[in-house]
């Protein structure tokens, strides 16, 4: 991945590792978990591209 990236690229990098990670996991942690976690994936994101920055 190049940098800067643009925020398109960004989401969708993040979509990729979120959303294996979310299949793994979802029995072990719970619909719950997932349902409240994707009101904070905004700062997930936020927080994702700061580190690859």
């Amino acid at each position: 991945m190049k940098l800067p990236a643009s925020e398109k690229e960004i989401y969708h990098n993040f979509a990729k590792l979120y959303r294996p990670y979310k299949t793994l996991n979802r029995q072990k942690m719970g619909n719950y978990f997932f349902k409240e976690m994707d009101d904070l994936l905004n700062k997930l994101r936020d927080d994702f591209e700061a580190i690859l920055s």
